[in-house]
């Protein structure tokens, strides 16, 4: 098995998981606040998209994040750091629309995709600068499917909490 046919196959896993997750998920469920420190579903959503552009755009590729590029602080209503995104503070309160959300995960999604066709070993063993330090690309992306995981579990969790079913499985 190759490294890039792999790294796709995993990418196509989490998103199996994460479609799976918000396939069902109403626009009331977005914005509910659970007790404690958790964030709503919504910001938690946002956050993982966007995490997904800064991976693949920002910190892989160089590039500014689709987020910036595309305005889509503008279309969704948050808050946005310069450089950073929507902030988990500029999230909340915010109603979020899921179809707009999700409209923006399809752009971004598109461009991963389109980055990983052309992935090469010498690619994944590039060394890009990370908020963990210098790492190599195969590193960054790994990184990058941990964190979309735990956060889709998280959403799964926060749809329990409100009585819906997290996983349909």
């Amino acid at each position: 098995m190759d490294a890039k046919g792999y790294i796709q196959r995993q990418v196509a896993s989490v998103r199996r998981t994460s479609d799976a997750v918000t396939g069902d998920l109403q626009e009331e469920q977005l914005g509910w606040t659970p007790p404690g420190t958790a964030n709503p579903i919504g910001a938690t959503l946002l956050h993982a998209v966007h995490s997904e552009d800064a991976f693949v755009r920002r910190t892989i590729q160089g590039q500014a994040t689709t987020f910036d590029s595309g305005a889509w602080a503008e279309k969704l209503g948050v808050a946005a750091e310069p450089g950073k995104g929507p902030s988990w503070e500029g999230m909340k309160g915010k109603p979020l629309s899921l179809a707009q959300v999700l409209d923006y995960q399809n752009v971004v999604r598109a461009e991963t995709d389109a980055y990983l066709a052309g992935l090469t070993p010498e690619e994944l063993d590039r060394q890009v600068m990370t908020f963990r330090g210098e790492m190599p690309v195969g590193a960054v992306l790994a990184l990058y499917l941990g964190h979309q995981a735990h956060h889709f579990g998280e959403i799964a969790a926060l749809k329990g909490a409100q009585g819906a079913k997290g996983l349909p499985f």
